[in-house]
């Protein structure tokens, strides 16, 4: 039940903004490509640390 309040009050907020949200089209992982190198990045730092 949070998590759809919390959803509903950042839509809110970005709508009152003018900003839009975009979605990456289906099948097409080349467009989550800066995200996914930033996650491996990140989780390849974490563990070296450990």
């Amino acid at each position: 039940m949070a998590g759809n309040k919390l959803k509903e009050a950042v839509y809110l907020t970005l709508t009152k903004q003018e900003i839009d949200l975009l979605h990456i089209q289906p099948g097409k992982p080349q467009q989550n490509a800066y995200i996914e190198r930033y996650n491996r990045t990140v989780r390849y730092t974490s563990q070296s640390h450990s």
